[in-house]
């Protein structure tokens, strides 16, 4: 499936994004992620980054969770675990740089042959 033609999610400055968000990334409904943005109120790893001090807030996540979240107001974090035990939507961070993305992609596919992989925009 390609999240992109499997969804509707059009302008991400569009009025109704938060609600469109809301709907591609359902996960956990109990709860949700988050942290303060403010960089004072960050620490700093051992890389010298810095790091939110993040949080779980036991609410479930809403389409204002969204719109702060686009405002750059207050981040968004969304377990893709539902509480049915199933996943509709999944991400990767990549710590490493220098990788080629299709060389990854191909070697993810070829470890996980049942992913389907899907972009927006």
């Amino acid at each position: 499936m390609n999240f992109a033609s499997h969804n509707s999610f059009r302008v991400p400055g569009a009025a109704d994004a938060p609600e469109q968000l809301y709907a591609l990334f359902g996960g956990a409904t109990r709860h949700h992620g988050t942290y303060d943005p403010d960089p004072t109120k960050m620490v700093k790893g051992e890389n010298g980054k810095l790091k939110p001090r993040c949080r779980t807030e036991k609410e479930p996540p809403t389409p204002a969770h969204w719109a702060q979240h686009i405002a750059g107001k207050r981040p968004v974090g969304i377990a893709p675990l539902r509480e049915d035990d199933q996943c509709v939507w999944g991400a990767i961070d990549v710590d490493q740089y220098d990788l080629e993305p299709p060389h990854f992609v191909q070697e993810v596919k070829r470890k996980a042959p049942k992913l389907e992989f899907g972009r927006l925009g």
